[in-house]
């Protein structure tokens, strides 16, 4: 039994460059959508199946197939406890036993299914990849996925000026370390992350004094060097992603 809607057999392209996008919290993914980008590079992306109980409304006596659709769904792109992530997509929901139960005389119908999930489970050490939209003295805002906020705080010995003219613009791909992760009341997830050890560190060479020159511009020709190399950062074989802010 499918319960997300289909929105297509293959993912997003964007019409510009002809590139897959990457899930956006605009555009809800098929399941088929979301476990397309489970290989992608640094996705942090799983497919799980697990056992979930609900506590269904009266009105879905006569369609349970509705009321679990619309629970489900209530609950994607949110931080959830029980699956340990944020779920995105998922499907083949199957019904755990052939009989609810109602408590206390209380209407709601407590039943248990089982389904597969597609889950954003970022955890720390891993690493992601965000698409810049700020960038302030104190820290560089990202967008995960297009959907999820990230937070990358400027390094504590890393001079005010020198964080200021990084070569990072709004719009620029973003690899960092995710350092801490939160939730709101409401599910809302937030990343807060830092810049790798070697990228941290070469910044803090390229501006503490040790390079021999008074030029600004080969200092930061030198530093986009470095940030943007890709010897500094892990690779691993597999095909990367490509992230798009709608």
């Amino acid at each position: 039994m499918a319960e997300a809607e289909s929105l297509g057999d293959s993912a997003p392209v964007d019409a510009a460059s002809g590139k897959p996008q990457a899930l956006s919290c605009l555009t809800v993914p098929s399941f088929s959508e979301a476990c397309g980008f489970i290989d992608y590079r640094h996705s942090c992306l799983v497919v799980k199946t697990r056992r979930r109980h609900l506590a269904l409304s009266p009105k879905y006596l006569n369609k349970k197939r509705s009321g679990i659709k619309e629970h489900l769904s209530a609950e994607l792109l949110k931080y959830n406890a029980v699956l340990e992530g944020v779920p995105v997509a998922y499907d083949n929901i199957k019904l755990v036993g052939e009989l609810g139960d109602i408590y206390d005389d209380v209407g709601y119908i407590h039943i248990n299914i089982e389904a597969d999930f597609v889950i954003f489970q970022p955890k720390c050490g891993q690493r992601l990849v965000g698409v810049v939209n700020k960038k302030a003295p104190s820290h560089i805002g990202c967008l995960v996925h297009g959907c999820f906020n990230a937070s990358i705080p400027r390094p504590m010995k890393m001079p005010i000026d020198a964080w200021q003219h990084m070569e990072v613009n709004i719009g620029d791909q973003l690899e960092f370390e995710v350092f801490r992760l939160d939730s709101d009341a409401v599910g809302v997830f937030c990343i807060r992350g830092k810049l790798g050890k070697v990228q941290e560190h070469a910044l803090l060479w390229l501006f503490s004094g040790s390079m021999k020159t008074t030029d600004s511009t080969q200092v930061l020709s030198a530093f986009s060097a470095v940030f943007h190399d890709p010897k500094f950062v892990k690779k691993k074989k597999k095909k990367k992603l490509q992230y798009f802010v709608d």
